[in-house]
């Protein structure tokens, strides 16, 4: 049998497409940039040269591809500028010129003979991935339940903010809200979990066709990290579940308690509940042992125009009236708020009084002169009760029984859950949404296991899966990429750091340990002996981590030598250096120890890099363990005959299976799943006239602007609707009977719509080439 390893980097495009493509980048940056722009002297472009002959070839295709981009992205944009110094009507505005020093960048670096050969073929790669990504099957079916999520959480936050802030008054109509929430959060966790099985490759083969896809879907998870770190807060899949135990907690009247470290997000998940359910942000209340009616209700103010007092209200009378003080007459908010009481635990008797008092008020009570809003509450956030904070106490048995205590961690790193490497890949993309890091530095390692003959998979074509790969359990192991072992050795750091402060009889097994020599040397064990290893008062939150991380993109522009390093490896250590001289006497050999075991500083892994190349979307998908790996497999070599028997092969006899579905209405029927037939539903050019259609299962169709797949027929001789088509509503187990007519005319909407989609596609494309090829496309005709 012939073994074939499917790799990573396959392309679905025949050779021709990718020279042709290849071809028209080069055309496109000599002809397009470097010929019609102003370029710097030759003096200056030789100091340039010189500059860019340090870097490696993967450097310099990495600073080729950032200049391209951003010239392209300044004439997308179209950057103008005004001539003349008037302000009258006549002044033109015409395109601001490139800069000759990028277009002498470009020029230089494209000179090059292997940095120009690297880039195009790279960046050639990457637009053929695209495509294929964009083309495929399984590619469009999760974008399109990412959009049916996004559509459906959009509309049930809108029901539960409205029922939150009392907005929903009639009492059918508050019915109908409550029944359509429960429908739809039925709705929204169907399609998750059909969005994660894809995701997963769930009844899918693992192989290369398939893993590609799935490697794009987490390059686009990862823009979308990139995106919302810029904002201020990654919404990893934890932080979600932590959200939705915050909101859950407050629409069953209790208010949160989110207890977690210092930089583990507590402020900010408490401020996207407060938005989620009021629309607004919430107050903040800085809590101390004194903190009583002047910080929480009103304190006297003297008006500096009349010279008179008036009330100055607090956080937590703004969040439950809406009045900033006692001079309004109308409160500026008119939807209750939430107040967020930062370091609750700090908080003494004199507070308890008021925020009891608080907690019993309903919509429309009096609080201290003013009626109370509807959708008023409090979330607190306070670091665990422990000796590191010896100034936190917890409240009253009464008080407790009024909170919802919620567990704020900081994020997990395991290979089933990676979330802090996958946080530290979208911290280390730049402006582009591209990663300027060797593969090598960044990727954990993989070891190939042969699957036993008995186990073994046959696939569709008749090749046998012989191995898979699994990623090497030892997050230790020297073999990772550095960033892996990087982010394995910050959550040791984390949980050492959480354990510190905690009281427990016995330590968990994932946290390390050590032993102390008699000259105090400290060293990290594995056998399970040797002392837990806890930390004062050193940690690295996630801030902290993000700007690490980002850095190394900027290094080049620092003036101080340290900064300019070659390699990420020698950046994470450069970091942890200076991280270590900052830190607390008592934690210092305990941190090196950590990072040491985890191969930096003295002990740091040097990988050579001297022949990596830039990576492609689809490979920094691949570097998350999340992305099944492509399985190895065998396939049999074919032997003829010399005389080949004719056999006749028996007629395929077809079994329907009759099941019981769920119909939107909330009945139940039986349905078989069989093909339809629909009478002169298909017209034939050649005889000029409409012929029968086979509807069989899973065909798509659209009804309404719903997307739809055809299931099979209504099975039950004594219901109205026998024999009568039925079909699913995409990513969701609800059914729909329909006659035949629609089942008709919902194939071709969809049928119509799909093709427009695939010409919008094909456009696209011949857009871009003809671009780069200095073509003009008017009205289908091309004009050189």
């Amino acid at each position: 049998m012939e073994k074939t390893k499917l790799p990573f980097n396959s392309l679905e495009a025949g050779s021709d497409e990718k020279e042709k493509r290849k071809e028209a980048i080069v055309n496109y940056i000599q002809e397009e940039i470097i010929a019609h722009n102003k370029s710097l002297g030759e003096d200056e472009e030789k100091e340039i040269k010189d500059y860019f002959q340090k870097l490696s070839p993967r450097d310099r295709a990495d600073a080729l591809y950032e200049k391209i981009m951003a010239y392209t992205i300044d004439k997308q944009t179209g950057i103008t500028r005004k001539e003349g110094k008037g302000t009258n009507s006549d002044e033109k505005n015409e395109e601001l010129p490139p800069d000759p020093y990028l277009i002498s960048e470009i020029k230089v670096l494209f000179a090059d003979k292997e940095t120009k050969e690297l880039f195009s073929d790279i960046y050639t790669q990457s637009r053929l991935e695209a495509k294929t990504f964009r083309l495929s099957e399984l590619g469009n079916f999760w974008n399109n339940l990412n959009k049916e999520i996004k559509r459906k959480e959009e509309i049930y936050k809108q029901l539960e903010r409205d029922i939150h802030l009392n907005k929903i008054t009639n009492k059918t109509a508050l019915s109908a809200a409550r029944s359509r929430m429960g429908l739809l959060a039925d709705n929204l966790l169907a399609l998750k979990r059909r969005k994660q099985e894809v995701e997963q490759l769930k009844n899918f083969p693992h192989i290369v066709e398939n893993t590609d896809i799935v490697a794009n879907f987490q390059y686009e998870k990862l823009k979308e990290y990139k995106k919302q770190l810029d904002e201020g807060f990654v919404w990893l899949p934890s932080r979600e579940k932590i959200h939705q135990q915050i909101v859950s907690a407050i629409l069953n009247f209790r208010w949160p308690v989110l207890i977690g470290e210092a930089g583990s997000g507590k402020s900010q998940q408490a401020n996207a509940a407060a938005l989620e359910l009021t629309g607004y942000p919430p107050t903040e209340i800085e809590c101390e042992r004194t903190t009583g009616e002047k910080q929480l209700i009103m304190d006297k103010e003297i008006d500096p125009q009349t010279g008179g007092s008036y009330d100055r209200y607090g956080p937590l009378m703004e969040a439950f009236t809406g009045y900033e003080n006692s001079i309004q007459t109308e409160p500026k908010v008119k939807t209750g708020r939430i107040a967020r009481f930062d370091e609750s635990t700090r908080l003494g008797e004199r507070a308890y009084s008021i925020i009891k008092k608080a907690r019993q008020k309903k919509t429309g009570d009096d609080f201290y002169g003013r009626p109370v809003l509807a959708g008023a509450g409090a979330i607190w956030t306070t670091n665990p009760i422990g000796p590191r904070y010896p100034d936190r106490s917890m409240p009253d048995p009464a008080m407790r029984r009024e909170l919802a205590e919620i567990q704020v961690d900081y994020p997990e790193m395991s290979k089933d859950n990676p979330e802090l490497y996958e946080f530290a890949l979208a911290a280390l993309f730049d402006d582009n949404n591209y990663i300027q890091v060797a593969k090598e530095e960044l990727a954990p390692a993989y070891e190939t296991k042969q699957i036993p003959e008995d186990q073994r998979e046959i696939l569709p074509d008749g090749s046998v899966v012989v191995a898979k790969q699994e990623l090497v359990e030892n997050m230790a192991d020297k073999r990772h990429g550095a960033l892996w072992r990087f982010c394995a050795a910050i959550k040791s750091l984390q949980d050492s750091f959480v354990y510190g402060n905690a009281q427990v009889e016995r330590y968990p097994d994932n946290l390390l340990r050590f032993q102390e020599d008699a000259d105090g040397n400290i060293e990290i064990v594995t056998e399970g002996s040797g002392q837990p290893l806890t930390l004062s008062t050193s940690t690295v939150t996630l801030g902290e981590l993000s700007s690490w991380l980002k850095g190394f993109n900027e290094r080049r522009q620092k003036e101080a030598e340290e900064f300019r390093v070659e390699t990420f490896t020698e950046w994470l250590n450069f970091k942890i250096n200076t991280y270590i001289n900052q830190a607390d006497k008592s934690d210092k050999e305990k941190i090196k120890a950590i990072f040491r075991h985890f191969g930096f500083l003295d002990e740091s892994v040097i990988v050579d890099i001297s022949q990596a190349k830039p990576l492609t979307p689809k490979e920094i998908g691949y570097l998350s363990p999340r992305v099944p790996r492509p399985v190895i497999i065998e396939k049999p070599t074919v032997i003829k005959d010399e005389k080949e028997v004719q056999v006749e092969q028996p007629k395929e006899v077809k079994e329907y299976e009759t099941k019981e579905v769920l119909l939107e209405n909330g009945d139940r029927v039986l349905i078989k799943t069989r093909e339809f037939t629909i009478e002169q539903g298909l017209f034939d050019i050649q005889a000029k006239t409409l012929v029968p259609l086979v509807v069989v299962q899973g065909t798509n169709l659209r009804i309404n602007n719903k997307e739809f797949s055809y299931s099979g027929v209504v099975e039950d001789e004594n219901s109205p609707y026998n024999g009568q088509p039925v079909v699913q509503l995409a990513g969701e187990e609800l059914y729909q009977i329909i006659n035949s007519e629609d089942l008709d005319k919902g194939i071709f909407f969809y049928d119509s719509e799909e093709l427009i989609a695939d010409i919008d596609v094909m456009k696209d494309d011949i857009e871009e080439f003809c671009e780069m090829e200095k073509c003009e496309v008017e009205a289908g005709t091309e004009k050189k």
